[in-house]
């Protein structure tokens, strides 16, 4: 577990860096601190959806085959899938516990169910998310608003629960503020999937062990799904051939680009990522948290750049 935070290295040893980026976490804190939360109880909501996220990365990287996450071997090509699972379920009960530990900070269990109760329903949303995900890789074509459907949740739930859970850490009723925010994160982790799909045809430099295996797995990609509903018949064959092959060669992708260039899915892609950052710079507007002290307009901009072109 604590390799999987960057904190140690195969052999346990304490590793000299700060760890890997924490960026659920810092999302409940930065919504707990504009909301004026307790500190201690803000930090046992990130604890929980940090947990759950590094949790949901090590059972994505088995099913995946990832041999690599974070630039270093992952959990399950250290130790294998079977060690890889037992850790990532793990972190699944800590992360439930984590919240369960609010009683020792004097909130109240109707509070803390609640709270177990939005994490809870994100793991379901995800689970949703990725089951979507796994059936497109047997569909030729994949409607456009099914697959941002998909990313909203496979992407979308954890963020917008971190969203959440900085609501619940201030112990407010989050009727009203708690669906925004939640929209805000959900939207938030919606541009952010949509950027690493984009980065996956036209990021900078060679593509890491993480953007191959997506290759590799030929799981559908925003700017593959736009291209095979409206690209011209020459470029859907042509994709067509080129994932109905066993195995995709780096080649390959780099022939999908070219294709997903003519078919004009780079600019919808970017397009696409524009109209839902919008959409999350909005929720913070209606709340009125769209001031720069309140941390949440930097959060926006520091956690779903979108690439200029």
């Amino acid at each position: 577990m604590s390799y999987q935070f960057g904190w140690v290295n195969e052999d346990g040893r304490e590793q000299t860096s700060n760890g890997f980026p924490l960026v659920h976490g810092e999302l409940c804190m930065e919504v707990a601190k504009a909301l004026s939360a307790r500190r201690e109880v803000a930090l046992s909501h990130a604890a929980a959806i940090e947990l759950s996220h590094k949790f949901w990365q090590v059972h994505v990287d088995v099913a995946d085959g990832n041999p690599d996450r974070n630039g270093r071997p992952s959990v399950w090509w250290t130790w294998g899938p079977a060690q890889a699972i037992n850790a990532g379920d793990g972190m699944h009960a800590m992360a439930r516990l984590a919240l369960f530990k609010l009683r020792d900070l004097g909130v109240h269990s109707e509070q803390i169910a609640a709270s177990v109760g939005v994490l809870d329903a994100a793991i379901v949303l995800l689970c949703e998310g990725e089951y979507l995900e796994i059936s497109f890789q047997e569909r030729p074509v994949v409607a456009i608003d099914n697959y941002l459907e998909m990313a909203e949740r496979r992407s979308g739930a954890l963020m917008g629960c971190a969203s959440r859970l900085g609501v619940r850490a201030a112990q407010l009723d989050d009727s009203i503020i708690g669906d925004g925010l939640q929209a805000f994160g959900s939207h938030l982790g919606l541009v952010r999937h949509i950027v690493d799909d984009y980065a996956l045809f036209w990021g900078l430099g060679e593509r890491d062990q993480t953007q191959q295996g997506r290759l590799q797995s030929k799981k559908k990609t925003l700017p593959v799904v736009h291209a095979l509903t409206h690209g011209g018949a020459t470029t859907k064959r042509r994709i067509g051939e080129i994932y109905m092959k066993r195995i995709l060669e780096p080649t390959d992708a780099d022939h999908l680009s070219e294709l997903l260039d003519e078919a004009g899915s780079r600019q919808f892609t970017l397009d696409t990522a524009n109209r839902f950052h919008s959409k999350a710079s909005q929720a913070l507007i209606d709340l009125g948290l769209n001031d720069s002290g309140s941390g949440l307009k930097s959060a926006l901009g520091e956690l779903a750049e979108v690439p200029k072109s």
